[in-house]
């Protein structure tokens, strides 16, 4: 089965725990496997991150916001994190709770994408001191591979706690 059928399988799985389940698999998947093709993780990533911001069961939420990950800090070597158009995680941001903020900085930082310095300095300014050091984290990470761009074909920055 291929990534874009994975997806679609945890997708259509009408139980919460059931699409949780299966994007852990996916999870292990991004991580593990050496044959994935660029195309289809990129895809992956994509509609899953349309999904995850309309989830509403938190376990299958954060299963949605870490096989994301997964997806993108595995495969740095392959520029996955700068091949999706992250702007509607962007546009979510506001509406998303800490455990999420956290895997969404995260892969904000590994877009390499300057733009997003300036959504991930406004979170540096949470009365919350815990998003505040996530953000500059991320700020850090994005503005350190923005100034050496061979750094993020072998470094791979800090990964949310699970």
């Amino acid at each position: 089965m291929n990534l874009i059928e994975q997806v679609k399988d945890a997708l259509v799985q009408p139980r919460p725990q059931e699409r949780a389940s299966k994007l852990e698999q996916l999870s292990d998947n991004f991580e593990y496997a050496q044959d994935l093709k660029e195309e289809e993780i990129v895809e992956s990533v994509t509609q899953l991150l349309v999904v995850a911001l309309q989830e509403k069961d938190p376990e299958a939420k954060e299963s949605f916001f870490h096989a994301m990950n997964a997806a993108v800090v595995h495969h740095q070597k392959e520029k996955i994190g700068e091949r999706v158009d992250w702007d509607i995680l962007v546009a979510a941001l506001p509406g998303l709770e800490k455990p999420y903020l956290d895997y969404a900085f995260n892969m904000l930082s590994l877009s390499r994408r300057e733009r997003y310095l300036s959504v991930l300095s406004s979170y540096t300014r949470s009365e919350d001191a815990e998003i505040s050091e996530l953000a500059r984290d991320a700020m850090d990470d994005l503005q350190y591979t923005l100034a050496h761009p061979s750094a993020s074909q072998g470094e791979e920055p800090s990964v949310p706690d699970q």
